[in-house]
């Protein structure tokens, strides 16, 4: 186990299910939906941000794709 989730985080948590579920590809498209006014560059990169905090083993690294449109990952 990478990370635990105390709470709900559900962009983390769509942004994992989709490397999940397309058998972990080297990149992804944003899968997080539209939120009102939030801008969808900075929820990304919050959610990138989050992601790499507070794992229980420092084994993945995420990163934007620098288009603001998608996400990386590799191993530590």
């Amino acid at each position: 186990m990478v990370k635990r989730f105390r709470r709900p985080a559900p962009n983390q948590e769509r942004i994992l299910a989709r490397f999940e579920q397309l058998g972990w590809p080297e990149r992804i498209d944003d899968p997080l939906p539209k939120a009102g006014e939030v801008v969808p560059t900075q929820r990304l990169h919050e959610a990138v941000k989050r992601l790499n905090g507070a794992q229980l083993r420092r084994l993945l690294h995420f990163w934007g794709d620098g288009t603001g449109r998608g996400v990386c990952w590799r191993w530590r």
